[in-house]
């Protein structure tokens, strides 16, 4: 399982709902391998982890795409890389649970999006 869910260069996709895709992606994918969620929130801080580059990789993804909502105004400017890759990585973990599924992770997605859009 790819950690960089893949975007076009140029994501045909308005801002926002790239980002939403992405996102989705990346916590449906952790979802997949019991312990996988831990084991990225803890790759970057550890350059020995096989999983640091792909981690670093995926991060960059995710920023530029970040980035771009931000910049068409549609995600909160203080909103950084680092917490929204948590939020799916801890979406991830809930759907992991008894009881979790990817149903979860697209509605706790669909809420916490509503609190990082900007609005204004």
């Amino acid at each position: 399982m790819p950690l960089r869910p893949s975007f076009p260069r140029k994501p045909a996709h308005a801002p926002h709902d790239a980002l939403l895709t992405w996102l989705n992606d990346l916590a449906a994918g952790t979802r997949t391998y019991q312990g996988l969620p831990q084991s990225i929130m803890a790759a970057p801080a550890d350059e020995s982890s096989e999983l640091h580059a792909s981690c670093a990789a995926m991060q960059s993804s995710g920023a530029r795409l970040l980035e771009r909502a931000q910049e068409a105004g549609q995600v909160r400017a203080d909103v950084t890389v680092h917490e929204v890759i948590a939020l799916a990585i801890g979406l991830a973990w809930a759907a992991q649970q008894p009881g979790g599924s990817s149903d979860l992770i697209e509605r706790l997605l669909s809420t916490a999006m509503y609190g990082l859009a900007a609005h204004g």
